[in-house]
C-alpha cells in the first residue's frame, strides 16, 4: 500500500486561501478507499474549517469526560495554554440543548464547567450587588 499526497486549496469568505492536502492509501488489492484530510494552514490568520467539524468537536468535547485524557492535558502542561483555554471556552456551546442531545457522556459537560468555569469568562463581567 502506498500513500499519494494530493494537494487542493479553498478559498475563504475574506478571500484567503488554505491548503487541504488529502492523503489517500492507494492499494491494487484492496477495493476500500478510505482518505485522510490533513488541514496545512496558509500564511494568511484565517484557516479552512473542516467539513466534519461538527463530529470532531463532538469527539473532543466527550473526551473530556475520560479522566485519564484530563490528567494528560495537565501533566502535558496543554491545559495552561491559553489558547487551549479559548477553545474549551468556545466548546461551552455544547451545553445548550439542541447540541447536548448528540453527547453519549453528558457529564464531559461537568468536566468542560470545571476546567473553564463560566465565571472565569473574560468577557463576561461581574456586577455588584448592593444591599440595601
Amino acid at each position: 500500500m502506498t500513500v499519494e499526497p494530493t494537494t487542493t486549496s479553498s478559498s475563504n469568505a475574506d478571500g484567503t486561501t488554505d491548503a487541504i492536502k488529502n492523503v489517500a492509501p492507494t492499494s491494487s488489492s484492496s477495493s476500500s478507499s478510505s482518505s485522510a484530510a490533513v488541514i496545512v494552514p496558509s500564511t494568511h490568520p484565517s484557516i479552512a474549517l473542516p467539513p466534519n467539524r461538527f463530529e470532531l468537536e463532538l469527539e473532543f468535547v466527550q473526551s473530556l469526560a475520560s479522566p485519564a485524557y484530563l490528567h494528560y492535558l495537565a501533566t502535558s502542561g496543554t491545559l495552561y495554554q491559553q489558547t487551549f483555554l479559548d477553545f474549551l471556552r468556545y466548546l461551552r456551546y455544547w451545553k445548550e440543548p439542541q447540541y447536548a442531545k448528540y453527547l453519549l457522556y453528558p457529564h464531559c459537560l461537568y468536566f468542560l464547567d470545571l476546567l473553564v468555569p463560566p465565571e472565569s469568562d473574560p468577557e463576561v463581567e461581574m456586577v455588584e450587588v448592593k444591599e440595601e
